[in-house]
């Protein structure tokens, strides 16, 4: 069975990929662009179906898909709550990575550190948001996911696990930084750092970037 590590890791590697309704992590053809439309008429308006067809040839998935493209079960929003191993209020989130998040007609994965990759829409693919701006209702345990516990570090630096590493660039990039989500604690990295804590009014004298820890990553949270 697949795990919530890897589909952590999964979600991360998916970001960019454009959002299609009905497609679960495939590339995306005239062929199949107009069977999605004449199945969804109701969400395939003029526009999107134009917009739809600039995609013709990338990779796309729908909310679902996200998910169903790693484990290959096939499940919509509404299964994965129905089928649930566990479920709670989105005020009771546990830490841990790979639960999903969940409203009614949408769904998405938390990855840590207040954040969550979804395919949002078609104005937008594959990103990362803030937990505490989706409108989720529910988390939930899903059936196709083994869980295991992963904390990730609250101190971060060259040596840590490229998993934190692409925690803390990817919550940099919620603060307009531009960075290559690759868990490489690089120059272009620690450069953003010392940015942000110039930024924050925080004094760098002597700092290289190269390490951040927990008043850093609260700071970025907000």
């Amino acid at each position: 069975m697949k795990n919530n590590i890897g589909l952590m890791k999964h979600c991360y590697s998916k970001l960019g990929v454009n959002y299609l309704y009905a497609s679960k992590g495939e590339v995306a053809t005239e062929q199949k662009i107009n069977m999605w439309a004449k199945m969804y008429p109701s969400y395939y308006t003029h526009t999107r179906l134009k917009k739809a067809m600039k995609m013709k040839g990338s990779l796309a998935t729908d909310c679902s898909g996200l998910i169903s493209w790693y484990t290959g079960i096939m499940r919509g929003s509404q299964g994965y709550y129905d089928t649930a191993v566990k479920r709670g209020s989105i005020k009771d989130i546990p830490e841990r990575v790979g639960v999903a998040v969940w409203r009614k007609g949408h769904i998405g994965v938390y990855v840590g550190f207040g954040l969550v990759v979804e395919a949002k829409g078609i104005d937008y693919g594959v990103v990362v948001t803030k937990l505490k701006d989706g409108n989720w209702t529910h988390w939930l345990q899903l059936k196709d996911i083994a869980y295991f516990d992963y904390e990730p570090e609250y101190k971060i630096n060259k040596n840590s696990k490229r998993t934190d590493v692409a925690f803390l660039q990817t919550t940099l990039n919620t603060k307009g930084y531009n960075l290559n989500v690759d868990g490489i604690y690089g120059t272009k990295t620690a450069q953003a750092v010392l940015d942000f804590w110039n930024k924050y009014g925080w004094s760098i004298k002597g700092q290289t970037g190269y390490s951040v820890g927990k008043d850093t990553i609260k700071a970025l949270e907000k």
